[in-house]
């Protein structure tokens, strides 16, 4: 998708969507492909034999994540 949205927006560089290409291609998407890239990365882990190092990337990940988006968020309000 991130492939054809950014190939199709280049394509009509002042069509409608050219003003939303960051938006749409590093945003919309990018956040997929992160997760993404998360979800195959613990998956691989999972098929080579090391579940546990799986978990541990998984429960160190998540609260890292949700940690920081509470930081920024408290950042913003505290401004």
């Amino acid at each position: 998708m991130i492939g054809w949205l950014a190939a199709t927006i280049s394509r009509f560089p002042h069509g409608q969507l050219a003003p939303l290409q960051p938006l749409l291609v590093a945003g919309f998407c990018g956040g997929f492909t992160t997760f993404s890239l998360f979800s195959l990365e613990t998956w691989h882990l999972v098929q080579i034999g090391r579940p546990g190092i799986a978990l541990v990337y998984i429960v160190v990940s998540l609260p890292l994540w949700l940690g920081a988006a509470v930081v920024g968020e408290r950042m913003a309000l505290n401004r």
